[in-house]
């Protein structure tokens, strides 16, 4: 299975989901453009995307990095750590045949006067987070089989430079198509997904949102070079399914 749709179900699956009222507001601090890092504490709405150089985007205050390919400015644990110092956790993502992901969890996040909880996904050689793991200051169950390793002290001063290469957001206020749209623009593309529910996908922003009929929104980001690797799952599984749908029209049986 694709990686990276692997790492967003981890983080679906790690995320408790709420529906309250629509909140508004875009009044946010500025950004230093010498070093694309936010010049204050507080960070853009959800749907404030800056497009950077490389295929790079800068979402929640982070610009998203391209994994292997390090440029100036990518967003690191550290640098969400000051933003968010009281309210993130580290861990290892993990179901128990797997080495896991290493993510950043914070709850709740404020982006703008939008309140929810944030996912940061980070990159980290999988033999370090074998050991992050295995180090694990706390072990939390999540759905199913899958389980969150804390990171000691130690290791959680270890994973500082860790670039932020995808984050997803689940907002506490209720979104609809309409909605999104009304935020977002209209999508590049409208794909179906698991369980009823519809992805919006804006390639050039390497954005996914994600409408689902019992209210589990989730907007997903990558940086727009990486866009493919989001959308090449939801493409397979759509022609997987025209592929098994019954024919219509066949001939009736002899008799």
């Amino acid at each position: 299975m694709n990686k990276l749709w692997v790492i967003i179900t981890l983080v679906i699956a790690a995320l408790g989901l709420s529906t309250l009222i629509v909140v508004g507001g875009d009044v946010v601090k500025g950004y230093d453009t010498q070093t694309n890092a936010p010049s204050g504490a507080e960070v853009g709405t959800p749907w404030q995307v800056d497009l950077v150089a490389e295929g790079r985007s800068r979402v929640a205050g982070l610009v998203l990095a391209l994994p292997g390919k390090p440029q100036p400015g990518d967003g690191t644990l550290a640098d969400a750590m000051r933003l968010w110092s009281d309210k993130i956790e580290v861990a290892v993502v993990a179901t128990p045949d797997e080495i896991g992901s290493l993510e950043a969890f914070v709850d709740p996040a404020m982006l703008g006067f939008v309140a929810g909880k944030l996912v940061l996904s980070l990159q980290m050689d999988p033999l370090r987070i074998a050991d992050f793991k295995r180090r694990a200051a706390k072990v939390a169950f999540m759905e199913s089989t899958t389980r969150k390793f804390l990171l000691s002290a130690e290791d959680l001063a270890q994973a500082q430079s860790a670039p932020v290469v995808a984050a997803a957001f689940v907002p506490q206020a209720q979104l609809d198509a309409d909605t999104v749209i009304g935020r977002f623009g209209q999508p590049a593309q409208r794909l179906p997904g698991a369980a009823g529910s519809e992805h919006l996908l804006y390639p050039a922003k390497g954005v996914d949102v994600v409408i689902s009929p019992k209210g589990r929104e989730l907007i997903q980001y990558v940086a727009p070079a990486r866009f493919e690797e989001l959308r090449a799952p939801l493409l397979a599984a759509k022609a997987q399914a025209a592929a098994s749908a019954p024919l219509s029209g066949t001939a009736p049986s002899a008799p």
